[in-house]
């Protein structure tokens, strides 16, 4: 027997990906990836995922080959973009497109900024790791998790915060 699980929310669209090898395996993998791609289409929902894929690759390309920026950068790896890319397709549809950056130590970081004092940006790299930092006024909050698949919801919560204090400011 074949079971797979879908998940469907006002603020995003997931599906665990598949450890199965069998055939219903990869019918369903099929439809899934069908159906992201019909999401992907509708403006409302699709907007985030190109605005910031788009970023995305326009960043690799800018950052593939080391010292990109004349100071000794290191190169973005393509495990770095598929983990990004990854990233970016489970972030809620909610969110404000984030600015897409190369970063010098080989991650890609992904920026909210509203203010000198209303920031949060959050990097990924080869292991999956991501490192976040940001300003909420007089609060700061930074720190490190791994991405498994699902936007953390606590990035989701404090996201949400951001967006909901600049909507106020």
């Amino acid at each position: 027997m074949t079971v797979a699980q879908l998940t469907w929310s006002s603020s995003s669209f997931t599906w665990p990906k598949s450890q199965g090898v069998s055939k219903e395996a990869d019918f369903l993998e099929n439809i899934r990836r069908e159906l992201f791609e019909k999401l992907q289409e509708s403006i409302t929902l699709g907007e985030l995922y190109e605005i910031t894929t788009n970023s995305l690759y326009e960043s690799f390309k800018e950052a593939e080959k080391a010292d990109w920026d004349g100071y000794g950068a290191e190169a973005i790896q393509r495990l770095t973009l598929e983990n990004a890319l990854q990233f970016i397709n489970a972030m809620p549809s909610t969110l404000s497109p984030p600015e897409v950056i190369p970063e010098p130590d080989g991650e890609i970081g992904f920026e909210w900024f509203f203010s000198p004092h209303l920031q949060f940006s959050v990097s990924i790299g080869p292991t999956r790791k991501i490192s976040y930092a940001g300003l909420f006024g007089t609060h700061k909050i930074h720190g490190e998790d791994y991405f498994e698949d699902e936007f953390p919801e606590f990035l989701v919560q404090i996201l949400h915060r951001l967006l909901l204090k600049a909507s106020k400011d």
